[in-house]
């Protein structure tokens, strides 16, 4: 259960402390992603880091904090803004990359795991919560908020994409109501799952 003094936060908000760990929770959750970008730790970190203050997959979103300590996050945004994001992510992650020309190429084959979304919704980006307090109700609360948050602005949906062999994470959202909706014709075990949930 959720600590009674769980407090939930906008991601666009979090103090230089917990903006840290946040960017150590996005890259733990979606590290296959960020490897791509072959760059020395801490500017890697750094450039994850401004994408909490600039319009991109990580700008919009909640955290949760117990005891002053970050515990989880999850970034969403309306789909019909994938696109913009997404390129906006990418040309602050590319700045600090060491080969750039072989990450463009290594993030084109990585996006082959992706089926792609749903127009309009929301669509969540990342969802991570620390090891310690996982099976605690941390990432239902953050999602719980998030659905709550896109009925408030008219969004039909909600959907999201798991790597495939993933199996904790696919029945979280199962037991969240979230179906899969499609997967990549990518047949390798690191593709992901599109899920959805209509609201």
């Amino acid at each position: 259960m959720v600590n009674a003094v769980t407090e939930i936060v906008e991601v666009n908000c979090l103090t230089d402390s917990h903006r840290s760990k946040a960017v150590e929770l996005v890259r733990f959750g979606f590290e296959d992603f960020y490897q791509l970008f072959d760059a020395e730790h801490e500017r890697l970190n750094q450039a994850i880091g401004r994408q909490f203050s600039n319009k991109t997959e990580l700008s919009d979103g909640l955290a949760t904090s117990a005891s002053g300590q970050l515990t989880g996050i999850a970034c969403a945004y309306p789909r019909d803004e994938m696109s913009e994001r997404q390129a906006a992510a990418v040309k602050l992650l590319l700045e600090v990359a060491s080969n750039r020309p072989s990450t463009l190429l290594a993030l084109r084959k990585f996006s082959e795991n992706f089926a792609a979304p749903a127009p309009n919704g929301l669509y969540v980006s990342r969802v991570g919560v620390l090891p310690q307090h996982r099976g605690q109700g941390t990432a239902g609360l953050l999602l719980g908020k998030l659905e709550q948050k896109a009925l408030l602005n008219g969004q039909p949906h909600i959907q999201l994409h798991v790597r495939c062999d993933n199996r904790a994470g696919r029945c979280f959202y199962a037991a969240h109501g979230y179906v899969e909706r499609s997967s990549s014709p990518n047949t390798s075990p690191h593709h992901y799952l599109l899920l959805y949930k209509k609201l």
